[in-house]
This record gives structure tokens, sequence and C-alpha cells, in this order.
């Protein structure tokens, strides 16, 4: 199985197989695997130890044209990139630009007319008040690649054990619109992608 594991601030962890594991608070959480050898991250409350190149995806320079008022915190993402760039724990990891979501990889879980609409800047008044954020090219290219990088993350996860997209968490919208500052779906665009791939995949947490 598939799980997802603990979110913190905009970070979203994926754990391949360690779902007993999966929602208790970063900060309480101490991990020890049964198995030395395939032992991967051990989490206390004062550092992180990493024993793998944990992947970590990141979209942060793909930024918004949002007015100076607007209240959602962008600038989040870029800061904990740079705060992960240089942390100790993180020495051994690799940090990676995603690719964008293809449209037949939205399309398992989203409605293509809604897609056709948000590409082509065709959403109406309430759609965007809905999402929350004005529409722009950016703002198409920002959320292709975001859901790119937990299809990513999920993809490393099941490869190494554990990976990271740091601006993940995208699960407010819905099959035909977005809501919530979330335009596509990312962790069940990532399900679908994962199941059409790896038939063998029976539960996504």
């Amino acid at each position: 199985s598939l799980s997802s594991g603990p979110v913190v601030g905009p970070i979203q962890f994926l754990c391949h197989d360690v779902s007993p594991f999966a929602y208790r608070p970063i900060h309480e959480f101490w991990w020890e695997r049964d198995r030395p050898s395939s032992s991967l991250v051990y989490y206390s409350t004062e550092r992180v130890f990493c024993e793998v190149a944990m992947r970590l995806f990141y979209t942060d320079h793909f930024e918004l044209p949002l007015p100076d008022d607007h209240r959602f915190p962008m600038s989040k993402y870029r800061l904990l990139r740079e705060r992960v760039a240089t942390a100790e724990w993180a020495r051994d990891c690799e940090l990676i630009v995603p690719d964008a979501a293809s449209d037949e990889q939205l399309a398992l879980v989203h409605d293509r007319e809604y897609l056709h609409r948000v590409a082509a800047g065709e959403l109406s008044e309430k759609e965007v008040r809905r999402i929350g954020f004005p529409w722009s090219p950016e703002l198409v290219e920002r959320s292709r690649r975001s859901t790119g990088a937990t299809i990513a993350a999920a993809r490393s996860a099941i490869r190494d054990g554990v990976s990271v997209n740091m601006a993940g968490g995208t699960h407010h919208a819905f099959r035909d619109r977005g809501e919530g500052f979330c335009v596509f779906n990312d962790a069940a665009t990532a399900a679908a992608v994962l199941r059409q791939e790896m038939p063998e995949i029976e539960t996504v947490l």
C-alpha cells in the first residue's frame, strides 16, 4: 500500500509501507524499522535523520502574480526550500523540480471540460472566487507542477520508501471545480496514476 504521511506546514510526506505510523504528529514521531538494512528515516523532537538520499520535490519558483494584500502566504514554499537546502539532516537529499502533470493524468480524476476551462482561462467569477487565486497562465503551470510533484514523490516513495513534495496537499479540489486555493487534486491524481501504472497497489491511504 501507499500511505500519505504527516503533513507539516506545506510539506507532504509520502511513505511506502509505513501506514501504522502515518498519522502520528511529526513532533511525536520516533520510528525504527524491524529490518536495519531498510530503515529510512527517524524522526524526533530535535532532529530528523535520513539514511537515504531522499528525493524532495519543489515548485516554489513557479510564482503566481498575486496582489500585495492577498492573504495566501505564497512565500512559505520558497522559505521552506531555502531552510531545507541548508539543513544538516538534508545534506544527502536531492532537491528536484518535477515535471508538470499531463492532461491525461489530470483527467483520471478531473472532468475534461473543467481542465479545458482552467487552461483557457474560461472559469466563471464564481469558480475563481472558490479557488481563491486570480486566474493566470502562471496559476495553471504552478498547479500542474504541484500535482506533478506529488506524482513524482509517490513514485519515489514506492521505489525508495519515502519521498516529499514540499508544496503538496491541494486536496480541496473537486472533479469539476477548484476550491480553497486548490485547482487540481494532487493526492487523488497521484493515487490514480499509481493505480494505473501499478495494478498491484490495492489501497492508497
